[in-house]
């Protein structure tokens, strides 16, 4: 079998990594998929050289030979990641806003009741709770992000809806839920070309956070290539009409490696320049939580594994410090569970009756 050693470079480092994890299994399988990854490489070092164009000669020697995705070691990963989250080398960029918490909002122009319910209840409290110092700076800001679509009856809605709150931000996307992987890129291109954050939380608009446990999480999180969410193992790669089949990965490639459930993560800010800008062409996945998995495999990146986020709800009752965020969770129920939190109650069901 195939070692990283004898694959050269990015994905086909990744491809080595993926038969030595057994993600692959099948030894008939290994050539064909390691020609697959060879093209990409091809593909890797155009979009290298964009890139070294882009961030200057800085960038250009920190990724000089490094084909992509560096080998999974430490010097020359480090490398790649390090020049994935160097500014720019103009002295004329303008300083960016300082955020310790940057949040970003995963939401879509159809789900106004969302962001309403988001609004009124945990943003709220985000808001009154996390004041900005004396340089206007705050410790920890949200914003909603939006995709555009073609009705401009629904876009000036959105328009009206920013007005109004100033918390919306709209990317040139069309949203949708097989474009996910592609979106979510893009959402940290925007971020990291707007703030200076210490760390990058994402979360779904149907996600309810509970604020007040937040020091605990950002506690555990490093300054660099830090990943934390609830972390998923062993995940199969789904195939055929199921709605998160990825049919355009190598049929070779039987799991994913770990990731973290994409209604709630945070990552450092070197790992968000990584997303913004990923040294890889980008794959087109459903599964926008399990391309983290993927592009941060070659890294050493430690994953820090949080369970009190519940993607699937709340359905027995559950003290309130043992939640950080719930997934799935209707706009009515938003206000009773932040109303729970605030009384010191448990929340017992997120779904049924918002208990």
């Amino acid at each position: 079998m195939a070692t990283p050693s004898q694959l050269a470079g990015g994905m086909a480092a990744l491809v080595g990594l993926m038969l030595l994890g057994g993600f692959i299994t099948h030894e008939a399988s290994d050539q064909q998929a390691t020609e697959e990854m060879q093209r990409d490489i091809r593909r890797n070092r155009d979009l290298l050289e964009e890139l070294a164009a882009e961030r200057g000669a800085t960038h250009s020697a920190s990724v000089s030979g490094t084909h992509g995705v560096a080998a999974p070691v430490a010097p020359r990963g480090a490398a790649v990641v390090a020049a994935a989250s160097a500014p720019p080398s103009s002295s004329a960029t303008p300083a960016l806003p300082r955020r310790r918490l940057f949040v970003i909002i995963n939401s879509y122009v159809g789900a106004e009741a969302r962001r309403r319910a988001a609004r009124a209840t945990w943003v709220r409290t985000l808001k009154n709770t996390y004041q900005a110092d004396a340089d206007g700076n705050l410790a920890i800001e949200a914003k909603f992000f939006v995709g555009s679509v073609p009705d401009k009856k629904q876009m000036d809605k959105i328009y009206v809806e920013q007005r109004t709150f100033q918390d919306l931000i709209v990317i040139d996307f069309h949203d949708g839920y097989s474009t996910l992987g592609e979106k979510v890129p893009l959402l940290y291109r925007e971020t990291i070309s707007r703030v200076n954050a210490t760390y990058v939380m994402k979360v779904d608009d149907d996600t309810w956070v509970n604020v007040g446990v937040l020091p605990s999480v950002l506690a555990r999180m490093k300054p660099t290539r830090t990943y934390m969410g609830l972390m998923m193992e062993g995940m199969e790669v789904l195939r055929g009409a199921h709605k998160n089949a990825e049919n355009k990965l190598p049929q070779s490639m039987k799991h994913f490696p770990p990731y973290a459930s994409g209604c709630f993560t945070i990552i450092s800010a070197d790992l968000a320049h990584l997303l913004a800008k990923p040294p890889i062409v980008p794959i087109k996945m459903v599964n926008d939580d399990a391309f983290f998995g993927i592009l941060f495999f070659p890294f050493q990146v430690e994953r820090v594994s949080e369970k009190r986020i519940h993607p699937w709800g709340v359905d027995r009752c559950t003290p309130a410090e043992a939640i950080v965020g719930i997934h799935y969770v209707p706009p009515t129920c938003f206000p009773k569970l932040s109303h729970n939190v605030s009384q010191g109650f448990p929340i017992c069901n997120s779904k049924i009756g918002c208990a």
